[in-house]
């Protein structure tokens, strides 16, 4: 079931202090580009962090299997891969893991000097 937010807001800082990635779970750095989304769902504000990596995936999850305009739920990545042999068959499954965990594996960020602007 897609639940629209009354609002949302997604813009691309730099950090200024450590941050968690609601994906991979992994630190956002000091000076790493990340994204920040900021919605109201069910009369709450929340707001998600991701490293610029682990949200440009789970876009391309979505638009390659089928989730349409109900994207992916915040923290919710791990699940759909770990699901992903239902929704994309045994070998998709095991190559969205292995981007997955190279991904993660990489250290996901990109730095304002070496990052996208």
């Amino acid at each position: 079931m897609c639940e629209y937010p009354e609002f949302y807001d997604e813009t691309y800082p730099v950090a200024r202090k450590e941050r968690r990635c609601c994906e991979c779970h992994g630190v956002i750095k000091i000076g790493e580009r990340y994204v920040r989304c900021v919605g109201k769902w069910d009369g709450e504000i929340s707001r998600y962090d991701q490293h610029k990596a682990c949200r440009d995936f789970a876009a391309e999850v979505n638009s390659k299997y089928g989730y349409g305009e109900c994207f992916i739920a915040f923290g919710e990545v791990n699940g759909e891969i770990r699901n992903a042999e239902s929704f994309a068959g045994p070998d998709a499954a095991l190559s969205l893991q292995a981007e997955w965990n190279a991904i993660r594996a990489a250290g996901r960020g990109e730095t304002q000097h070496g990052g996208e602007a």
